[in-house]
């Protein structure tokens, strides 16, 4: 396995980049003067009478002499130069007519001097004018010896190969290392699940549009890649029930949901194709013996907000929910009985709605904003939900659940994304987001999480290195 290569930053400049031009000065002209010359005059130069002797001779000549002379000399000039003119043409033939393409290229601009500094200009996101998804996959690290808060993240890489990293939000224990991939190369970012506590498994769809899947059994990695088949035209995504049961759900070239599940005892199932049509890719969330899947479905604009609930053994029938949705849901269990659902409407706001086993699904409540890119909501033990999603500024938003109610306000926690974030909390407690910049280094920041629904003392944005993918896969439905 090879160390990723690090992605160099260089500084911006400061000033301009343009040549430096001093100031016009004037030539000083120095004169050689007689010391009892007059003031502003030139200075008399006396004729010796050596050089009255030297210029003699030219005067002694008759006329004619002195015109033949003349004749003779202009006759040698001109032969000279036309001889000169001849080699220097004869060379230039000689050469391509092709200008040379690595010599610099002079525009109008490089002559120009500003007197003012130029600002450093700062990357437009890839999320503008479209929607970003989450390029990034992270899950419990199940390495036998790994530290306490532990995380695996998994990425796409600029080389088409599954990059992988192994921290806590705060501190990294390894560096970015690639995955072997057997001479295949994928287009989509990995989705990635860890269960039973020593096994985490990715998948990933590979350049044919087969999902490929590898497992990390205590500590070590498959040497060969798993070819699941099929033919997707989203990434994958994947949750783990409590019963030990791995479901896997990505949308076909046709449009359906499909299905996929592993238990220890079976193995894999055969692909299932669920009934409904995706226009989005679907999301998967579970639960104790339960999982919600939630997609934007119709075959056209206004997109719905669909959600289908395995109980058991059972599917319920998709419940839709009237709306005008665009790029991808995000959904999230909330203990035993509930599972949240958040979605950006063609408004730009974003959407959320809950469902519970006592009083089954909420009404679609409007959260405001303006967004970017796919929402990404996380918890813990403080009985609060937390959601995040990249603003139309680039800059990451966030918005908090807390005792049945949101807070009034979207809080701009800054940063430039180019990818949906993705959260946790840190061991200590703190708030650890991840995200793409513009050139594919991961970067993060952390925050303190007290009562109050705003984070506080969050630090500077810290780079992680790497060389990811910033762009996404979504095939085309046939």
């Amino acid at each position: 396995m090879a160390s990723a290569p690090e992605v160099v930053h260089e500084a911006m400049p400061q000033f301009s980049t343009l040549p430096q031009v001093s100031p016009f000065q004037e030539k000083q002209v120095a004169y050689v003067q007689d010391k009892e010359a007059l003031p502003n005059q030139p200075s008399y130069v006396p004729v010796t009478p050596q050089a009255r002797s030297r210029a003699g001779w030219w005067s002694s000549l008759s006329d004619t002499a002195r015109f033949v002379a003349i004749a003779i000399f202009v006759i040698l000039a001109a032969v000279i130069i036309g001889t000169v003119v001849g080699v220097v043409v004869n060379k230039k033939a000689n050469r391509s007519p092709t200008p040379s393409s690595s010599g610099p290229t002079v525009t109008a601009s490089s002559t120009s001097v500003s007197s003012s500094r130029p600002s450093t200009p700062t990357p437009t996101s890839v999320c503008r004018g479209t929607f970003c998804p989450s390029m990034l996959s992270v899950v419990q690290d199940s390495t036998p010896s790994a530290p306490s808060g532990s995380n695996f993240f998994f990425a796409l890489g600029q080389d088409k190969l599954i990059w992988y990293r192994r921290g806590d939000g705060v501190t990294w224990f390894i560096d970015w290392t690639s995955l072997e991939s057997g001479g295949l190369e994928f287009q989509s970012q990995p989705d990635a699940v860890t269960f039973v506590n020593n096994q985490t498994n990715i998948w990933v769809v590979d350049s044919t549009s087969k999902m490929q899947s590898l497992a990390y059994k205590s500590g070590v990695w498959d040497s060969t890649w798993l070819d699941l088949g099929g033919s997707f035209t989203t990434p994958m995504t994947s949750c783990s029930r409590e019963s030990e049961v791995i479901d896997i759900f990505g949308r076909a070239s046709d449009g359906t949901p499909q299905h996929m599940s592993w238990n220890e005892s079976d193995g894999y199932s055969d692909w299932q194709s669920l009934t409904g049509f995706c226009a989005s890719s679907p999301f998967v969330a579970c639960g104790n013996d339960s999982l919600s899947v939630v997609v934007y479905g119709g075959y056209q604009a206004p997109f719905t907000f669909d959600i289908d609930i395995l109980s058991g053994l059972k599917w319920s029938d998709w419940q839709g929910e009237s709306s005008n949705m665009k790029g991808d849901p995000f959904a999230m269990v909330f203990g035993p009985d509930r599972s949240d659902y958040f979605g950006i409407g063609t408004d730009g706001a974003m959407y959320y709605t809950t469902w519970t086993s006592s009083a089954g699904y909420g009404p679609l409540q409007n959260l405001g904003g303006s967004f970017e890119s796919t929402p990404f909501a996380f918890t813990g033990e403080n009985n609060r939900v937390d959601v995040l999603a990249v603003g139309v500024d680039d800059q990451l938003n966030h918005k908090a659940l807390i005792g049945g109610s949101w807070s009034s306000d979207w809080d701009d926690l800054g940063g430039s994304f180019n990818s949906a974030p993705v959260a946790f909390y840190t061991p200590s407690g703190l708030a650890s987001v991840f995200g793409l910049a513009n050139n594919g280094s991961v970067f993060h920041g952390t925050w303190t999480v007290g009562s109050a629904a705003t984070w506080t003392c969050g630090n500077n944005w810290t780079v992680d290195g790497g060389a990811m993918a910033t762009t996404w896969f979504r095939g085309a439905i046939s």
